[in-house]
């Protein structure tokens, strides 16, 4: 192969444009429009194929303005429960709530919940809130409760609290305990405890404010300093049970290593009496009722308690029993 001559492959020097060339170049003509993409183009009118419906939609009547008073939207999308304390007072039931915020204020200093006191100088206050609920009975009555709660979300780790984890019962350990009542016709009683929350001692300094409503007069640049748990405070839960932990560890009972919600004792006969909790509510099981009323007894006179009788619910599952085929269902 012969090797390409340099000079041949030299780049053309392109010719310089005349006069005529040049005056073209100076005064372009005018850009035309660029054509429309056909995509874009509306297609014929002959071409539509979508049909519109024609028909004329309307709203519900409970969403027209003026349709509905006030009161039956609340009632329709609440179950009528005021949201706030002021809410509550503007309402034409307000005698009902004020009635339950007294019953619970009363629990709380009956309970000891707080002291008054100024607050020092660098500590915050945690704010609170009345929390209303209207609850309906079997018989379909009507029973309005109202609670002081915390607003814990603004607690702060290692200043306002440190721990907060707190032990619920395995369900496994609820069908084996329930299973075992069956087989050997225990008697199954259920308590509830009252406020359980407020009978944990606190170790941490929180001060919070005065509640809505129940500000004290004279006193009204003083705070709550806790002494007892409050519902709300991130570590309520943990402080109610080690001091329900403590109280059956003072009884006798042994606590479950599988599951920390699980207390057994056995009496002077040998018999098996089992404890089961979970938060604030109580099933005790037993073959001897002499046992079973006295442990009940106990209860009443270390914490405000709830006797519901013989067991017939726990957490949302109803309990019927046929004693006569040893047969308990859920």
């Amino acid at each position: 192969h012969q090797r390409p001559n340099p000079i041949q492959q030299r780049a053309e020097i392109p010719a310089l444009p005349d006069e005529h060339e040049a005056a073209d170049l100076a005064n372009p003509p005018p850009e035309e429009p660029p054509l429309e993409d056909p995509i874009d183009q509306p297609a014929p009118a002959e071409d539509h194929w979508v049909r519109r419906s024609t028909r004329v939609t309307q709203p519900p009547d409970r969403f027209i303005p003026g349709a509905h008073s006030v009161a039956e939207f609340i009632l329709l999308s609440d179950c009528g429960e005021p949201q706030c304390y002021t809410e509550a007072m503007r309402r034409s039931d307000k005698g009902k709530w004020e009635k339950a915020m007294s019953s619970e204020m009363d629990s709380l200093i009956r309970n000891s919940t707080w002291t008054l006191t100024p607050l020092p100088a660098g500590k915050h206050t945690l704010p609170c809130k009345w929390v209303y609920k209207i609850k309906i009975s079997p018989s379909a009555e009507q029973k309005y409760k109202a609670r002081l709660v915390a607003k814990g979300f603004k607690q702060q780790r290692g200043i306002d609290f440190d721990e907060i984890f707190s032990p619920v019962v395995k369900m496994t350990t609820l069908r084996v305990v329930l299973s075992y009542v069956a087989h050997f016709d225990l008697e199954l009683w259920q308590m509830d405890v009252k406020t359980a929350f407020l009978h944990g001692d606190l170790h941490e300094e929180i001060y919070m404010d005065q509640p809505e409503g129940f500000v004290i007069r004279g006193k009204e640049k003083m705070v709550c300093k806790l002494q007892k748990s409050l519902y709300g405070l991130k570590q309520a839960p943990r402080e109610w049970y080690f001091k329900f932990h403590i109280f059956m560890k003072a009884q006798g009972f042994k606590r479950s290593d599988t599951d920390h919600c699980l207390y057994t004792k056995s009496d002077q006969e040998g018999n098996l009496i089992i404890l089961i909790i979970y938060v604030d509510d109580i099933l005790i099981a037993g073959k001897s009722h002499c046992e079973i009323k006295d442990l009940k007894t106990r209860l009443h006179k270390n914490f405000e308690m709830k006797d519901l009788g013989e067991a017939n619910h726990i957490l949302g599952m109803r309990i019927s029993r046929d004693r006569a085929l040893k047969r308990l269902y859920l």
